[in-house]
């Protein structure tokens, strides 16, 4: 491999219980790709410490530039992966994880990777967030308001 050649990160997401499953079932439903993707669900039971040594594993396994998606800001495994994330620089992470940061990534990692994925599944993440009733509204006004120009 030559030394400029890019290597697809490595994509893990983690959360409370199977929500990581679950999104990463959905993402494959869709036809996403999920071969470089690791889902690590904490279930219950299981300790802070062992959680740890599972993340761990993954990581050690990844590129450099992979990137991490934990589903809540503060939970368990954030505040694990904040604690270890010190030990691995060259991967990137986010807090907030929904399917959209998933089909995001998932389609983005064939060119780009670390800071800049994280940065485009963090805008994906927040333009899937969106008030149905608002965007109907929206396009229901938008269409009475071209119906009246063709009178």
């Amino acid at each position: 491999m030559s030394e400029h050649e890019f290597v697809k990160p490595g994509i893990l997401i983690a959360s409370h219980g199977d929500l990581c499953v679950g999104i990463q079932d959905s993402a494959r439903m869709i036809g996403m790709s999920l071969d470089n993707v690791v889902a690590k669900p904490l279930r219950e039971g299981v300790s802070p410490a062992t959680y740890e040594s599972e993340l761990r594993e993954v990581l050690n396994g990844f590129p450099p530039g992979s990137i991490v998606l934990i589903d809540l800001f503060g939970g368990t495994p954030f505040n694990v992966l904040a604690k270890i994330l010190p030990d691995y620089p060259e991967i990137h992470a986010a807090a907030g994880l929904n399917l959209p940061m998933l089909l995001e990534v998932c389609g983005a990692c064939n060119f780009m990777k670390g800071q800049e994925l994280i940065q485009s599944a963090l805008n994906a993440g927040r333009e899937g967030v969106v008030d149905i009733n608002h965007f109907v509204n929206t396009l229901l006004s938008t269409k009475a308001e071209e119906d009246d120009e063709d009178i």
